[in-house]
């Protein structure tokens, strides 16, 4: 029988927000690799698909281990923080941590790329697929540095602490922290600088061109295009929240009581849930396949209204994409 404590009951919610999070994404696990495996689509759902699986492996550790182990109090295998299944499981949780952020890289130069220079050969289905897998390779061999290899400090997911922290040894340089900080900041500043590009780019179309100059299918492709940046650049904003939050919560909260850390694991829950919750809400393809499934053919999923459509095309005849040609995926 568990005694309701303050940690108690944060580690239910914690399981209770990881848990809807994780059905949110394996909601979405089959529509997006049917978009990313399909030759007439984007392979910008390639990169989606690797998000998905990224971000539901990482609610798993929340959900089966994070908050399983602050609601017990224990490390359940081992009674040292350090103990050999929160090392691992830490080692997992950075591998999969370092795949998001060049994931976040890779989502904004292929939008750049693709609106604003019109260079998407870069990001075929193939290279993408030889890319992520160098990237796996990657984040194995860091996080095996970070975890095993550097004298201090271990990164660990950690119920003392209700979210995660650095087993700090003595005065010893923490190389885990160094190492990483680099790597988000570069994570978050490109993306900043490639959706900043775009809208730029789309501001600066927009005094140019006129309605006459472009096809229907170019406007279409358009706003499609147009699209992918926007959800993308959410999911990035997101993301950014979430590492500097985790940066920032430490220094807020020193000296307050310890149960003000589970904020860290909650920003971390909703980062991984916002693909999610992004595709559902604002990504068409996504909803219409959704609603080809007979959990949501009555939920209004996927449907639109279309006298609504209508008048806002005729009210709207472009979004001011500079593609005077078309691209390929």
């Amino acid at each position: 029988m568990f005694e309701l404590v303050p940690k108690t009951i944060l580690g239910f919610i914690l399981l209770v927000t990881s848990t809807i999070g994780l059905f949110l994404n394996i909601t979405m696990v089959s529509p997006v690799f049917q978009l990313a495996f399909s030759k007439d689509k984007s392979s910008i759902y390639v990169i989606s698909s690797v998000n998905i699986v990224n971000d539901i492996a990482h609610l798993l550790i929340t959900t089966f281990y994070l908050a399983p182990t602050i609601i017990m109090n224990s490390f359940i295998t081992s009674e040292e923080r350090n103990g050999q299944l929160t090392v691992f499981i830490s080692f997992i949780f950075m591998v999969l941590w370092y795949i998001g952020n060049i994931t976040q890289i890779v989502m904004a130069i292929n939008r750049w790329a693709v609106i604003c220079i019109l260079r998407s050969s870069m990001f075929t289905k193939k290279n993408l697929m030889i890319f992520f897998t160098l990237t796996l390779i990657f984040a194995l061999v860091k996080s095996y540095i970070v975890q095993y290899v550097f004298p201090c400090c271990t990164f660990l997911v950690d119920q003392t602490v209700l979210s995660y922290s650095y087993f700090q040894i003595g005065n010893l340089t923490n190389y885990t922290d160094q190492s990483d900080i680099p790597l988000n900041a570069i994570s978050s500043i490109i993306p900043v600088v490639c959706y900043s590009w775009i809208f730029y780019t789309i501001r600066s179309a927009s005094k140019n061109i006129t309605p006459n100059m472009e096809t229907g299918n170019q406007r279409k492709r358009g706003r499609q295009e147009l699209s992918y940046a926007m959800q993308f650049c959410l999911i990035s904003m997101f993301y950014t929240f979430s590492w500097i939050m985790f940066r920032i919560f430490p220094i807020i909260f020193t000296g307050r009581q310890i149960e003000w850390f589970i904020l860290t694991s909650l920003c971390h829950v909703f980062n991984c849930s916002a693909n999610a919750f992004v595709y559902i809400v604002f990504n068409q393809e996504i909803r219409r396949r959704l609603s080809e499934h007979k959990i949501f053919r009555f939920s209004g999923i996927g449907t639109t209204d279309h006298s609504h459509e209508q008048h806002t095309q005729s009210k709207v005849h472009t979004i001011p994409i500079p593609s005077a040609r078309p691209t390929t995926h």
